[in-house]
């Protein structure tokens, strides 16, 4: 069953502050994400749709809904800034469209507005993967939003997933592969040696 979301928090800052508030608010359902390796500024997303706890949130009101958020999925986000005329009918035309099938690969799609100011829109769509999202930003299916993308409407996107955790394991893997290619070359050069005796 799809869980209709009420509204939509998030903050941003150090791993390590945003950690110590996961560890806090234990009870909630909180995910950290990362734009990417090396980036220091944070997103954590608090999915638990109850009122925020964060001391300077972002907290969005969903108005349309398609799908369910997962926390392993890709989530990107498109923002606007709209006037009271162009947000009545990018309402209406995102509404929608939110009743059709979402595209191979995306798991949903929100439609949200900011709470303060009201006039920042977002939507948001999560994803399996970053390649299904980029070939939906390239295809006929993101024209919808493309008529709003625009430097007028302080149209700008980002893309956050959860942070990749290096295997230890796989590491050790890879230095022993290493270390027994080295041996086999080794043994190798040994072998084609012309001055060996028998």
């Amino acid at each position: 069953m799809v869980h209709l979301r009420r509204q939509f928090s998030v903050t941003y800052g150090s791993e390590s502050l945003l950690t110590h508030l996961i560890d806090v608010y234990s009870k909630r359902h909180m995910v950290l994400f990362t734009r990417g390796p090396g980036e220091d500024d944070l997103q954590l997303v608090d999915l638990s749709d109850r009122r925020s706890v964060f001391v300077s949130p972002f907290t969005y009101r969903v108005l349309a809904q398609q799908g369910t958020l997962d926390e392993q999925d890709y989530f990107a986000y498109c923002f606007f800034t709209l006037d009271a005329d162009q947000a009545k009918v990018f309402t209406a035309k995102l509404g929608q469209r939110l009743k059709k099938v979402l595209p191979i690969g995306m798991t949903a799609m929100l439609l949200m507005q900011k709470k303060k100011p009201a006039t920042d829109y977002v939507v948001l769509t999560t994803w399996v993967a970053e390649d299904d999202y980029e070939r939906w930003r390239k295809s006929n299916d993101f024209d919808l939003l493309r008529e709003y993308a625009t430097t007028n409407n302080q149209f700008h996107f980002a893309v956050y997933h959860v942070p990749v955790e290096e295997d230890e394991d796989e590491d050790t893997a890879e230095e022993d592969s290493d270390a027994q290619k080295n041996a086999a070359d080794n043994e190798s050069s040994d072998h084609s040696n012309p001055h060996h005796s028998d």
